[in-house]
C-alpha cells in the first residue's frame, strides 16, 4: 500500500542513469518464426491457458491484518487457497 507521504529529500537525481544502458525486451518467436514482445498474454496463450481462468492476486496484500496473504496461503495453506 502506498504511503500518503514519501521524503525523497535524500534522494539523489541521476544515481541508476546510465546513457550507454539499452534495454532488450524479451522477445517470443511463433511456430513460424515470427517475433513478437513477450508480454503475460502471450505467455498464457502459448502455455495454452485460458484467460478467464487465471485470477493476478497482490502476494503481500496486508489490508487485512490477522489474515493471511495470498502468498502465505499459497505457501503454507493449499486446501485453503
Amino acid at each position: 500500500m502506498m504511503k500518503d507521504e514519501y521524503d525523497f529529500s535524500k534522494g539523489e537525481r541521476g544515481k541508476f542513469y546510465h546513457p550507454a544502458a539499452t534495454l532488450t525486451p524479451p522477445v517470443h518467436l511463433d511456430p513460424e518464426g515470427n517475433a513478437s514482445m513477450l508480454t503475460f498474454t502471450t505467455f498464457l496463450e502459448v502455455a495454452d491457458i485460458s484467460l478467464p481462468r487465471v485470477r493476478l492476486l497482490r502476494h503481500q496484500d496486508n489490508r487485512y491484518p490477522g489474515y493471511p496473504t495470498p502468498y502465505v496461503l499459497w505457501r503454507d495453506h493449499r486446501p485453503r487457497f
